[in-house]
């Protein structure tokens, strides 16, 4: 019960952000958990539940905003196109980083 509490704060906190949160099936969001080893999920209905309400709850309030497979899958193509460019600064005495984004061109 734990993990849920901590998947519903996450959404919820994606919703505070206006940032992006990703729902997808259990073999990517758990093939990736630490300690998760393949073929040992088992469906928690009771967790499952709970985590659909919270997103069903924030997409009605217009916090976070459903989008179609396709469109999520367009985004993290053109995602994979962008770079980011670090440079060290020094200003007032503070060390800070200038980030800037390259984008590939088409082949």
């Amino acid at each position: 019960m734990r993990n849920i509490r901590r998947a519903v704060a996450f959404l919820e906190s994606c919703a505070d952000n206006q940032t992006m949160v990703v729902i997808c099936d259990h073999d990517m969001a758990l093939g990736a958990a630490i300690g998760h080893r393949h073929g040992t999920w088992r469906l928690n209905d009771r967790g499952l539940r709970t985590i659909l309400r919270t997103v069903e709850r924030e997409a009605a309030a217009q916090r976070l905003r459903p989008t179609r497979g396709s469109d999520f899958l367009a985004w993290w193509e053109a995602s994979r196109k962008a770079s980011f460019r670090v440079v060290p600064e020094s200003h007032e005495g503070l060390d800070l980083s200038k980030v800037g984004v390259v984008w590939q061109e088409a082949v």
